[in-house]
């Protein structure tokens, strides 16, 4: 504890002069004013901080060295302020990969989806060619019965004439038959074109299912990533909300230790001014 220094009069009654000890200790006393309130605005230490810094409030009140303690006091301080700036520093971090992590899978799930709807559409395409080259086959087929219907028609026609219209008949016959040949050589044209476009199409069915089948797997794994990225943004969630609540916990903790030091600096107060009530009356005393 603080003593006092001075001289007896020649009374008995002591003469109360504050030492230079007591001065040093009014000293520290306002700089852990000062510290308390650095801490009251910061709002956040370890438990271990808080220990530390009572035992050194305590230590430098009772033992009255000023400068070196009271420096070592605001140093732990800052140091705990500056690891718990850190932790909030990080949690901010962790929160924000998390997002951007979410906000990448929902891309990637748009994209796979996008995908899947080509991939629908190019096996549509294709079977939609697929049946246009079974219709053009069909419409062929039907033209050539039409054909043999005509001609066993004609047929018929020649074997039940008359004798009296047979060279009728004959003539007639040529004129259809020439007919016949024109239109058989203009359908043979137009077979060869359909066939031609017919192969052209049957060879582009392969490569059209290839890239089906290939934009389908791309589809499958983009969304195995998309899902492994939302299970990563779970776990930084996880993460950022155990780190919250380790802030709230050190958050409660300081406004503990707040307390405590609150209660200290008032009764070192009360102290003080009982002592100097004290060495006020004794200096009245002494003058009286």
């Amino acid at each position: 504890m603080p003593s006092f220094g001075g001289t007896l009069e020649k009374d008995g009654l002591p003469r109360i002069r504050p030492s230079r000890q007591f001065v040093y200790s009014v000293i520290g006393v306002g700089a852990l004013g000062l510290v308390l309130c650095s801490v009251l605005f910061a709002g956040i230490s370890s438990d271990h901080a808080g220990i530390s810094v009572l035992e050194s409030a305590d230590s430098a009140s009772e033992s009255g060295s000023s400068d070196a303690q009271l420096a070592k006091m605001q140093e732990e301080v800052k140091q705990q302020l500056m690891e718990a700036a850190k932790r909030r520093a990080l949690a901010k971090k962790h929160r924000e990969q998390a997002q951007e992590l979410a906000a990448k899978a929902v891309e990637d799930r748009t994209a796979a989806d996008v995908l899947k709807r080509k991939s629908a559409y190019a096996r549509a395409e294709a079977a939609v060619k697929s049946d246009s080259a079974a219709v053009t086959t069909a419409e062929k087929r039907v033209r050539m019965l039409k054909e043999k219907a005509a001609t066993r028609d004609a047929a018929a026609d020649q074997d039940e004439a008359k004798a009296d219209q047979l060279k009728e008949d004959v003539l007639t016959l040529d004129d259809r038959a020439g007919t016949l040949t024109e239109r058989a050589s203009a359908e043979e044209a137009r077979v060869k074109v359909v066939r031609s476009a017919a192969e052209k199409e049957a060879s582009g069915l392969p490569a059209l299912l290839r890239k089906a089948v290939s934009t389908e797997a791309r589809a499958a794994k983009l969304k195995r990533a998309a899902r492994a990225r939302m299970a990563d943004s779970t776990a930084k969630m996880a993460r950022a909300g155990r780190l919250d609540a380790l802030a709230a916990a050190k958050e409660g903790q300081a406004r503990v230790m707040r307390t405590r030091l609150v209660g200290i600096l008032a009764a070192k107060t009360e102290a003080l001014d009982r002592r100097r009530e004290a060495a006020a009356a004794s200096e009245l005393a002494a003058k009286r």
